[in-house]
């Protein structure tokens, strides 16, 4: 049996503890500097999406 079967697949936190660190993240994707790779590889990922889900 795997070690997590048997574990809650949901788990809760605190929003705060993790709020700077998401959205200093989410910032940094969307930065001037970063902003045409980030839209890129969101492209990317959705016609990827779209190619499987339509098998």
């Amino acid at each position: 049996m795997p070690a997590l079967a048997s574990h809650s697949p949901t788990i809760y936190l605190r929003e705060k503890p993790l709020e700077d660190a998401a959205n200093g993240w989410i910032g940094d994707l969307f930065d001037s500097r970063n902003v045409d790779l980030t839209v890129k590889r969101l492209v990317e990922a959705q016609s990827a999406y779209c190619h499987v889900s339509r098998r």
